[in-house]
């Protein structure tokens, strides 16, 4: 691990996260007060955790139902007090305390990982609270937290792949069965894990047929995921296409989105295929500029987590850039993944300059003053 330049003591570092969780708790809260609406994706899980508590009869069927469940207290609680059907108060209040779950989970993943250094806060804050954090967390989301599963779940499968354990195993099954209840792309976290776990073994000092046990021990974690996660949908599904077999419900799901969205004409003209590269100051400046030096530092790092980080994060950025569908906002989970790897480019390359530090952070003040604007704005 490479000597940390500043002077700040860990207990300094601690500090200065927790006043910076809390100055973005104060403005979540301040949203509570100033955000009165929220996009269609938000209005029909609400629908959906209607459906939950029996007060609609109608599913939307294109979501997950896992937020849905999460928002069912938030909607019985409007109902109880008779709130509005367009009010939206205890779900953004739900919403709030997740993103701020999801902030507080990956500083401590990160901490755990690189210790509480100055360069660990400097990538939190390059690549977590984002513009792109920012313009989401005070909304119904889908496209936050889950990045926090997803680190949780690279790092555990590194783990089962040099210490195997059914604990372990369990949790990675139940993880990775919660993450695919919030949106079915999720399904590819579980293809990253595989790549990633295969590709670090091979990496490492297990090589060869050492390296198909660990990694059938993670198949059968995927496998076991993806049967529960069928069953979950089928169950969920199972009054929205009319007399189908029950089993059939996540197909016809698949291709009922299908059909809807090329109704609409042609795909690569609704979703622009540039767009996330386009859009990439939304993830932050600092954390894009410094993402491939850190994949390039992790794969050569020795450190078996870290190189699984690295793989699991190229193998998500190209799926999601192969995929049809596109929103910037869809990219927002790759955030956890994308700090680890900001982590070990400041490292390696203000380790190797000091000078180097000024810039990173004049970088990272352009972030920050995007951040100001855009939650100045919501």
């Amino acid at each position: 691990m490479a000597t940390d330049l500043s002077d700040a003591s860990s207990r300094h570092v601690e500090l200065a996260i927790r006043a910076i969780l809390w100055l973005i708790t104060a403005w979540l809260v301040a949203t509570l007060y100033f955000v009165r609406i929220d996009f269609d994706d938000g209005y029909s899980t609400i629908v959906n955790s209607q459906y939950f508590l029996g007060i609609s009869r109608d599913y939307f069927w294109q979501r997950g139902p896992l937020v849905a469940w999460l928002l069912v207290p938030a909607e019985f609680l409007a109902n109880l007090l008779g709130l509005g059907a367009f009010n939206v108060l205890p779900h953004h209040a739900t919403m709030i305390a997740i993103h701020m779950a999801y902030l507080v989970g990956v500083w401590i993943m990160l901490k755990r990982e690189f210790g509480a250094r100055t360069h660990t806060l400097l990538a939190f804050i390059a690549a977590v609270p984002t513009f792109l954090f920012f313009s989401y967390a005070p909304f119904i989301s889908h496209d936050l937290f889950p990045g926090a599963v997803a680190l949780l779940m690279v790092m555990l499968a590194s783990d089962q792949i040099e210490r195997p354990t059914r604990r372990r195993w369990l949790i990675l099954v139940a993880l990775g069965t919660s993450v695919m209840l919030v949106k079915q792309t999720y399904a590819l976290i579980w293809v990253a894990v595989g790549i990633a776990g295969s590709v670090s073994l091979q990496l490492g000092e297990n090589r060869g047929l050492k390296s198909i046990k660990p990694i059938l021990n993670l198949a059968s974690a995927a496998l076991a995921s993806a049967v529960l996660t069928w069953i979950a949908y089928s169950w969920v599904l199972r009054n929205s296409f009319g007399a189908h077999p029950l089993l059939l419900g996540p197909w016809l799901q698949f291709r009922g989105v299908l059909d809807y969205v090329q109704s609409g004409g042609d795909i690569a003209k609704i979703f622009n295929p540039w767009m996330y590269l386009r859009n990439l100051s939304a993830h932050g400046y600092l954390a894009v500029a410094l993402a491939l030096p850190g994949l390039f530092f992790c794969l050569r790092s020795g450190n078996i987590r870290r190189q699984s980080v690295a793989v699991a994060w190229l193998v998500l950025v190209t799926f999601m850039q192969l995929l049809e569908f596109k929103e910037v906002r869809y990219l927002g989970f790759l955030a956890p993944l994308t700090a680890l790897l900001v982590v070990a480019a400041l490292d390696a390359i203000i380790g190797f300059r000091r000078s180097y530090l000024w810039v990173v952070l004049l970088v990272l003040a352009v972030d920050v003053a995007g951040v100001i604007r855009e939650a100045m704005r919501i």
